[in-house]
């Protein structure tokens, strides 16, 4: 059963540092400037997830990212804070052309699905991403439990989460192969 994501709201400076603690604004508000920016108006742009965000320059087939982020014994909000973090850097990534709203089990679990250009615009996103996650992990002492399944797709529709958690599925009993493979055992894209 899949729930929602709650919304953290972050805030930069530290307790105790004098500086004013500023809250960021939600991935959704992030979204609509990123579409303002890249000259769309919020009243033409569909929300993040709905159309993909660079549907006229997506080559095909696209790269689909199947990432499960665990906290075994994790609270949930902590688990949304670094989802929200993941999500506004993919948001700023150049190769991203679709996202889903991210997913989150009662095992605090969450699935983020997004497609991708390329494997270069992938592992470039994952390597600025671990900036976030060190930070999140020195904030909150915890250590998430991550894997990623990644295939090639033709079309520009997003998997269902129970089709991404079967793809994650299968690159753990199989290993890497066609229908799931990893950054570190990569496929190139079928022709």
């Amino acid at each position: 059963m899949d729930l929602p994501l709650p919304r953290v709201a972050a805030a930069t400076g530290t307790p105790g540092d004098g500086g004013p603690a500023v809250t960021r604004s939600p991935p959704a508000e992030e979204a609509r400037a990123v579409a303002v920016s890249r000259g769309h108006t919020p009243e033409s742009r569909p929300p993040v997830g709905a159309e993909p965000l660079r549907a006229a320059a997506a080559p095909s087939p696209l790269l689909v990212s199947a990432q499960s982020i665990a906290l075994p014994q994790g609270p949930l909000p902590a688990l949304g804070e670094l989802v929200e973090a993941l999500e506004r850097r993919a948001l700023r990534s150049a190769g991203l052309v679709r996202a889903a709203q991210a997913t989150t089990t009662a095992e605090c679990a969450a699935l983020l699905v997004g497609l991708w250009t390329s494997l270069a615009d992938l592992r470039a996103f994952v390597l600025d991403s671990g900036t976030d996650v060190r930070a999140w992990r020195a904030r909150t002492g915890l250590t998430p439990v991550c894997e990623r399944a990644l295939w090639w797709t033709r079309g520009s529709a997003l998997p269902e989460p129970e089709h991404a958690r079967a793809r994650l599925a299968r690159l753990r009993t199989r290993g890497p192969q066609v229908h799931a493979f990893t950054l570190r055992s990569p496929l190139p894209p079928p022709h």
